[in-house]
């Protein structure tokens, strides 16, 4: 069974429309760059790094549970 963040469907799905967010932003006009490409940028790459937070605390705490319990 593969493991690992890279793994999740999710997270695949996430990383890919993060890149095409880059891709059709970048033909935005160039007085919109500041405004609307920013604030799109920052978001999209912000559902990717939520996705790894979560992943990585729920890994940390099944890491932490005994061993029956898991």
């Amino acid at each position: 069974m593969a493991t690992g963040l890279e793994n999740l469907n999710i997270y695949q799905m996430a990383e890919s429309a993060e890149l095409e967010f880059y891709k059709l932003t970048d033909k935005y006009p160039k007085d919109e760059r500041f405004r609307s490409v920013d604030q799109l940028r920052r978001s999209s790459s912000s559902v990717t790094n939520n996705i790894a937070e979560a992943y990585n605390k729920n890994s940390i705490q099944l890491k932490n549970l005994p061993t029956n319990q898991k």
